[in-house]
């Protein structure tokens, strides 16, 4: 087999693309290839730095043949922004790669699939987006030996690397921690944004290594940013960049600055200031950008321009306003940008659309970094010099107009004439007022090579105040690295990805039309049969849903799209006497009601009824009080997820009226008697009325002649008391095969396995992941042993009565113990089960597993590290990092099991919750052993070959024809 060079990646790029790549690309994949990743990449704004993707991945396709210690480019390869991405072109553009080397047959693009084939992943290439944790959304951490593309921020990567993974649950933080700080390659993008979370990278670079036997796998750091302010040289363009015809087009493009200041500092002048330089830029055709520094500003002057556009006499009456900024929901944000593509983004026809009304888009920081904007015309807020050139890079991107104006607008009060005391601004500090003054020294021209030719040789004073991460301790990995239970004090990850008083920690809001508000104590198990995807949640600084949910005066003067300082107060005198409620979602089992604004923690997913308000179509509106939009159905569709079908009074207003039938079903009748529960037959021939692209229809298929549910579908009766909820399986939909992080998985699967079946599948599949990633042999070995012990305490005779739905005689008459059900067992009907079973309520079968695997001497011989095999065991599922939970078994019971000629006794009351069980103390030494990073990753392999196992059980099924 030929192996792929450098020489060969133009051929490649042009394959994907369509034209060549620019010169610094073919240089920087030379560079990668003979000495690895420079630690700065000094690129300015639209030189195609999102071609680091590219280089990234052919890369590694040209490296996928060396052992683990010879490979230097990781096969997880991670572009993160400091910003709510308001269109994410890297993510389109990673989606665009692996669609053209996945659909290879042949040429440099087959070439690189089979290269990347060879890591062992599930297909060559896959991506992943990450804009907001949520409870089982993450399909990219399915294998460890998945090469993947990841487009996300610095607080979704920057926690899981901590420990915390924002909205995730804690049993699924080591996972996340293990993937994300192992064989991966974080590209950081505008770094200079980001100073916090790189100094961060760096302790983390130092601290993997900080191990007796350290996990060998590559990781790398690279920051990109047109500022660098390190010494560390940067890779930067050269002389055949600059004679690049296209590039040379970008970089001389001229754009004429216009200085304005306001007549005074109130929000009104700078709004109509703003208004006038627009009806001064307006014509047919065009594209205008307004950038403002903070969301209430943005959406005022939104409001100003709509009311212009009904006054046939203003000039401004043929504009069209958007507003964009990040405190929006992803799938409102993306259906926006979606319609008006053609006419914002970079590359698209203008003279296509010359007759068409001016678009005006007025939008926060949000478009500063990650979005591909091409305006004919900006007009900006004044703001520090690093945010201006930033948003200067959306204005002619590329250089197709070659003479533009872009407007600086000054409030009055932060107009420095250089004398007098330098004003502050609440977001930007004194930086604000500075530039301006530079801008007023008779800096004329913002192109991307004549304002180079301004700069002064200290840029420190004219950028966005300079904040540094807290040193990383030895004791604060410790801290972080204990998951369950979690300590009750810990470092706060925020202050080591934004900085101290930077970057505020962000929630997630969620709204649902189906939460029944007089039984909050549903809700939990509402939201468990529609869990929430990232399309439909909203992200909002932890004091801001603090003060909302309280009832408190928002603080809308310091809510920005940048990180910024947190409100000193949370309640003020006018609080409402009611705060609002809300549910935090940690999956069906762990969610909690919320009443306590104070309780809610950085990265909670908080689920809200639709009658709180609080929004609008274009986002975060605190002082909307009408109903909001329930976004579950479009964002699970997007997202290619089962179909989950709520039919309740509210949200099947637009459906057939048998539909609605359904909807108004209850337990209890007008007069008190049962209301019987429809057939199957009657539900299906209701859901055949609906359109055919309406996704629900995949529950439903035609057999002889008549509607029936399809096999497998689940109809449970809406825990709210009326209605109903129909689910479909994970298996139907595309891609939505989910990554599993609590009890579920250890239960569930659409097809019965049995404990022997399943424990040899483990083995099997844990061998193959870690000897797709080349670990050495010895914990090759010790994984797949683990795998074959990680169930024994399945055979507690009251855990096979739990996993037969509660029926005794059906669990004595099974040939052999079970490994998992194909009953739904979560809710009601799970807990109805678990109490009929008798089995303790908590209780645990990874502990009892580890007592069996400890009760015969001859299992664990088997083992080159005996600790490690029974950490692996007895953390499968998240717990035991470091203690044990404790579980009360009023009636223990001696529990047997023979596994490969081993029978194997423990009791059921296994003790291991005892401070002295030494169970603590195997978890410290072996992160000692193997480092905090290192074992994670070593049980996220064995956790991810046990959910690869369970869904390979259901394929086996589908394809041999079983009926459920």
């Amino acid at each position: 087999m030929s192996f792929l060079t450098a020489d060969q990646f133009p051929d490649f790029f042009a394959a994907i693309h369509g034209h060549a790549p620019f010169p610094w690309q073919t240089r920087l994949t030379r560079d990668v290839l003979e000495t690895g990743w420079p630690a700065t990449l000094a690129l300015p704004t639209a030189s195609g730095k999102t071609a680091i993707l590219d280089v990234a991945t052919f890369a590694l396709a040209a490296q996928a043949h060396l052992s683990t210690s010879e490979r230097k480019i990781p096969r997880r390869i991670a572009l993160v922004v400091d910003r709510r991405i308001v269109v994410d072109d890297a993510h389109q553009r990673a989606v665009k790669i692996a669609t053209a080397i996945n659909g290879a047959v042949d040429g440099i693009l087959g070439q690189v699939q089979a290269a990347l084939l060879t890591l062992g992943g599930e297909q060559p290439l896959a991506t992943a987006l990450l804009r907001g944790g949520i409870y089982r959304e993450d399909r990219w951490a399915r294998t460890p030996a998945q090469p993947v593309l990841v487009c996300s921020t610095v607080d979704q990567i920057g926690s899981r690397l901590l420990f915390r993974g924002y909205g995730l649950s804690n049993y699924a933080w080591p996972i996340h921690a293990g993937l994300i700080g192992n064989d991966t390659l974080i590209v950081l993008d505008e770094a200079h944004c980001s100073r916090p979370f790189l100094q961060t990278l760096d302790w983390i670079a130092a601290y993997r290594d900080k191990a007796l036997i350290p996990v060998v796998a590559p990781f790398a750091v690279v920051a990109m940013t047109a500022t660098p302010r390190d010494q560390r040289k940067p890779f930067i363009l050269e002389a055949d960049d600059r004679d690049n015809a296209v590039l040379k087009k970008r970089l001389s493009a001229q754009k004429a600055f216009k200085l304005v200041t306001t007549a005074s500092k109130k929000d009104g002048d700078l709004n109509a200031e703003l208004a006038n330089a627009v009806s001064k830029e307006i014509a047919h055709g065009r594209f205008i950008l307004v950038v403002v520094n903070r969301v209430k500003t943005a959406r005022d002057l939104h409001q100003l321009l709509a009311k212009k556009r009904s006054d046939k006499k203003d000039p401004l009456n043929i504009a069209e306003p958007l507003l964009l900024t990040g405190r929006c929901r992803n799938a409102e944000r993306d259906a926006l940008l979606e319609t008006y593509r053609p006419r914002l983004m970079a590359g698209r026809q203008r003279l296509d659309h010359a007759d068409t009304p001016c678009i005006v888009v007025v939008a926060t920081q949000c478009v500063e970094v990650g979005a591909d904007l091409d305006a004919d015309a900006l007009i900006t807020e004044c703001c520090p010099l690093d945010a201006l050139r930033q948003r200067l890079g959306r204005l002619d991107r590329l250089g197709h107009l070659g003479q533009t104006t872009a407007t600086v607008i000054c409030r009055s009060d932060q107009a420095w004439n250089g004398t007098d005391t330098v004003p502050d601004d609440l977001i930007y500090g004194e930086s604000l007022a500075r530039t301006w003054h530079w801008l007023n020294s008779g800096v004329a021209d913002g192109g991307i090579d004549a304002i180079q030719s301004h700069l002064p040789s200290d840029l420190a004073p004219l950028s966005a105040p300079a904040v540094q991460a807290p040193v990383i301790f030895p004791a604060y990995c410790d801290l972080w690295a204990q998951t369950a239970p979690e300590p009750t004090v810990s470092p706060e990850p925020a202050l080591f990805l934004h900085g101290p008083r930077q970057g505020e920690p962000e929630v997630q809001l969620v709204w649902r039309g189906d939460l029944n508000e007089k039984r909050t104590e549903t809700w939990a198990e509402t939201i468990g049969l529609c869990p929430p995807v990232s399309g439909e949640t909203l992200s909002l600084p932890l004091s801001a849903a603090r003060r909302w949910l309280a009832g408190a005066t928002p603080d809308n003067e310091r809510l920005a799209d940048i990180p910024t300082a947190a409100s000193d107060d949370l309640v003020s005198d006018d609080a409402a006497p009611l705060p609002k409620t809300a549910l935090r979602w940690l999956g069906p089992e762990r969610s909690e009601i919320i009443s306590d604004p104070e309780s809610i923690r950085p990265g909670d997913v908080l689920i809200v009824p639709v009658t709180a308000g609080g929004c609008d179509r274009y986002g975060w509106n605190p002082n909307a009080v009408d109903p909001v939009q329930d976004l579950a159905d479009h964002a699970r569709d997007k997202a290619k997820r089962a179909v989950a079908l709520r039919l309740v009074p509210g949200l099947v207003a637009d459906l057939p009226i048998a539909c609605q039938n359904l909807a108004a079903w209850t337990e209890e009748t007008a007069n008190g008697g049962s209301a019987p529960w429809p057939e199957n037959s009657v539900i299906a021939t209701a859901l055949a009325g609906l359109p055919e692209t309406h996704t629900a229809r995949t529950l439903i298929e035609l057999r002889s002649g008549m509607w029936k549910l399809r096999s497998g579908t689940n109809v449970e009766p809406h825990p709210g008391g009326i209605g109903m909820v129909l689910i479909g399986r994970a298996g139907w939909a595309l891609e939505a095969k989910d990554f599993t992080s609590d009890d579920d998985s250890s239960l569930q699967c659409p097809v019965t396995l049995t404990l022997r079946q399943h424990l040899g599948d483990v083995e099997r599949w844990a061998r193959t992941i870690a000897e797709s990633i080349k670990l050495p042999p010895d914990l090759i070995h010790d994984l797949a042993l683990a795998g074959q012990l990680h169930d024994l305490g399945k055979a507690d005779p009251r855990f096979q009565v739990l996993l037969h739905g509660g029926d005794q005689l059906a669990a004595r008459k099974a040939p052999e113990p079970w490994a998992k059900s194909q009953r739904m067992l979560t809710g009601a009907a799970g807990k109805r089960a678990r109490e009929r079973s008798g089995y303790p309520d908590g209780g645990r079968h990874e502990l009892l597993s580890l007592r069996l695997a400890d009760s015969h001497p001859a299992v664990l011989a088997q083992a080159n590290n005996p600790d490690l095999v029974r950490h692996l065991v007895v953390s499968h599922h998240g717990r035991c990092r470091p203690f044990a939970p404790v579980v009360c078994d009023q009636r223990p019971l001696s529990v047997s099991y023979l596994h490969n000629e081993l029978l194997m006794t423990s009791s059921s009351a296994t003790g291991l919750e005892r401070l002295d069980s030494g169970l603590a103390e195997r978890f410290w030494s072996l992160s000692r052993t193997y480092g905090w990073w290192g074992l994670a990753y070593l049980e996220a392999c064995l956790r991810l070959a046990d959910h690869r196992a369970s869904e390979e059980a259901e394929q086996r099924r589908n394809s041999s024809g079983e009926k459920s």
